[in-house]
């Protein structure tokens, strides 16, 4: 029986930070590529429309996708992230702290890298 998960996510936004590229401390030094996704929702108060902006922290395990993102996509670039949630919790100076990461399992850049912009 094939595992099945009713955890997937898909959001778009912007990438907010550089690009992290590491690698696991594993034996196969497993890729993993990092960034920061802002995520604007309008809402309605009122008679106006506000933005509030929603921040995720994004990982991806493999070659594939630090390679493509290190060619396609910079800070700033309009991607489409799938994954799944992944709450992560920690204490600090005793205070408890709730993070929440999308574990991407697929990218798509919607907009253009900065530098090919002026590649015309």
């Amino acid at each position: 029986m094939k595992p099945t998960t009713n955890n997937f996510v898909r959001l778009e936004g912007n990438i907010g930070s550089e690009i992290n590229f590491t690698n696991l401390p594993n034996e196969e030094e497993t890729p993993v590529t990092n960034f920061s996704l802002a995520v604007n929702t309008s809402i309605k108060r009122g008679d106006q429309y506000e933005v509030e902006t929603d921040w995720f922290e994004c990982s991806f395990l493999g070659e594939e996708t630090k390679e493509f993102l290190s060619e396609a996509a910079a800070k700033g670039s309009r991607v489409m992230v799938y994954g799944r949630i992944k709450i992560n919790h920690s204490i600090k100076d005793g205070v408890k702290r709730t993070f929440v990461n999308i574990q991407g399992t697929d990218v798509d850049v919607l907009s253009a890298k900065k530098d090919s912009l002026n590649e015309v």
